[in-house]
């Protein structure tokens, strides 16, 4: 038996340098909006089904995966589109599109402080 046993994901916490500027990048990009709740001293943002706690005061990164990290893994309706949808953004592509299978793609891109997202599942 675990210590703990862990039951769902509750929220997503990405920390960042800029909460204006990663606020902007979250929402205009990737479709979150700010959410009634709040949490200073950051800001909760959601989707239909996922929360996220953006909270400012940290280093960016010198480079992509400098440090072990949680990397958040989002679905979409269209992995494919979504991803043909951030290079027409000039958003900074990690892992270009890779089609494992007809049933599973992937990509990755950095937000603003070099923090990896990562879209998976059908193509």
């Amino acid at each position: 038996m675990s210590l703990i046993n862990i039951t769902g994901l509750n929220v997503i916490a990405v920390y960042v340098t800029d909460l204006d500027t990663s606020v902007e990048f979250y929402t205009s990009m990737l479709g979150f909006v700010q959410s009634k709740i709040k949490m200073p001293p950051g800001i909760l943002l959601e989707t239909k089904d996922t929360m996220l706690y953006i909270e400012a005061g940290r280093s960016k990164k010198n480079k992509f995966g400098e440090k072990s990290e949680f990397s958040p893994c989002f679905s979409t309706e269209s992995i494919k589109d979504s991803y043909i949808m951030c290079v027409d953004s000039n958003i900074q592509i990690i892992t270009d599109y890779i089609e494992y299978a007809p049933i599973f793609a992937l990509f990755r891109i950095a937000d603003p402080d070099g923090n990896v997202i990562e879209f998976a599942g059908k193509p």
